[in-house]
Parts: C-alpha cells; structure tokens; sequence
C-alpha cells in the first residue's frame, strides 16, 4: 500500500476546501491501496479523447465516458455518463455531446474508461465510501453498487436507515 500516495490525493483535495474526491482520485486511491481497477484515461476535450483511442490506450470494444468535476459528484443526474463503443470517432462524439450539456458547468475534462462487463447477481458491484462528517464524524459507507444502488437509494424515506455501527 502507498501510504504516501493516499495523503497525497487526499491533501490535494483538502488543500482545495473539497469535501469529496473526484471519481479518478478514487480510483487512484484504490490503485495505491493495491486494488485492481479499469483502465481509465483522462482527457481534456474530444480531440485529445480521440487521439488517445487511436493510440490503443484502452481495451474492449466498448467505452464508458464520464465527466470529470469536483462540483459534479452524481454524474448521471446532469448527463456525465455515456457508453460508447471504444473507436475513436465514438468517443470523440459522446464526449462532444456531453460537453453541449454540460455548458455551464465547471468541469476539468472527462475520463475515458474500459468497460467492465456487468456481472449479474447481488453482491457483485459494490460502492463505498468514506467521508468526514463536521457533526458526526468518519463516515464509511459499503452497500450493493450499480443498479442496485440506484434501487435502494429511491427507496430511502427520511429519518430510516439500514445500519448504523460505530467504530468503537
């Protein structure tokens, strides 16, 4: 484990007032961890996006585009996720398209990443998390991921939740 690559990102953040960090540092924090994750590219605009396809930078036939922004922490609710098939012309045009919806909005540019095919059956995508919340504390959240997590997410009510344990 890269202990010092984690203070690193997670500095960074810090030293921007952010209270979250973007999806590409987590992923890097999970690399520094020793923890296996798709291959992703980062690029600034379409053109930069279809030359590194060109490049063979990713594998598979298909591509999952997503924007990049620390203000923008649920992508899918603004348009910032797109699959695509993993050609230079594809990319290059779903990232065009996402950048006309995201007029307005800051961003830092997108990430280019191989698909992952879906394995079905509960438990097979997770999501974590860990945040530090000012009145309560650390915060470490795991639950089921991907679609699942969409599902059970519409399905809380205010003042309910599911479990609640305390480090000590």
């Amino acid at each position: 484990m890269d202990e010092e690559r984690i203070r690193q990102i997670a500095g960074t953040a810090l030293a921007e007032g952010r209270s979250a960090l973007t999806e590409l540092e987590g992923m890097d924090v999970l690399d520094a961890m020793g923890i296996e994750t798709p291959r992703r590219l980062f690029v600034r605009d379409a053109a930069e996006a279809a030359k590194a396809i060109r490049s063979g930078a990713l594998r598979g036939d298909r591509a999952v585009v997503k924007v990049v922004s620390p203000s923008i922490l649920h992508k899918t609710e603004v348009g910032g996720v797109a699959m695509t098939l993993n050609t230079p012309i594809d990319v290059e045009a779903a990232i065009k398209r996402m950048a006309l919806r995201l007029e307005g909005m800051a961003y830092d540019g997108f990430s280019v990443n191989e698909r992952i095919a879906f394995e079905p059956g509960l438990g097979r995508e997770i999501i974590a998390g860990y945040r530090l919340a000012p009145d309560f504390g650390p915060i470490v959240s795991l639950g089921f991921g991907g679609i699942h997590a969409e599902y059970i997410a519409k399905a809380f009510r205010p003042g309910a939740a599911t479990m609640v344990v305390s480090p000590a």
